[in-house]
């Protein structure tokens, strides 16, 4: 499912982006089936049926997160801020930013 060879985590973003599946050498960022994971919270996803260069970036607080998974996880935090500057980046200007809560998140966890 995942690449061999554990990866960092800008390449893990790459195979993201690139529609490519991986994990880093801890398992805290994966790329898998055009989701990408932050210690298996969903924090962007593509639709398999549109381009790569169109998705969602799923932004949470920090509080947001410790009420989820009952960490304050900064890493989360600057994963989600890593794949906004890829995005950029890249200069695909048709993905979407979602502000999320707990309840959202409960909705696109299903």
């Amino acid at each position: 499912m995942y690449n061999k060879n554990k990866r960092t985590i800008n390449e893990v973003i790459e195979d993201f982006l690139g529609g490519q599946n991986g994990s880093t050498a801890n398992g805290t960022l994966k790329s898998v089936g055009g989701k990408l994971y932050s210690y298996n919270l969903l924090i962007a996803n593509t639709n398999p049926f549109i381009p790569i260069n169109k998705g969602e970036i799923y932004d949470y607080s920090i509080n947001t997160i410790e009420e989820i998974t009952g960490y304050r996880s900064t890493t989360t935090r600057k994963h989600i801020g890593l794949i906004k500057n890829a995005i950029e980046l890249q200069g695909w200007n048709n993905w979407e930013t979602k502000e999320i809560n707990k309840i959202d998140w409960e909705e696109i966890s299903k």
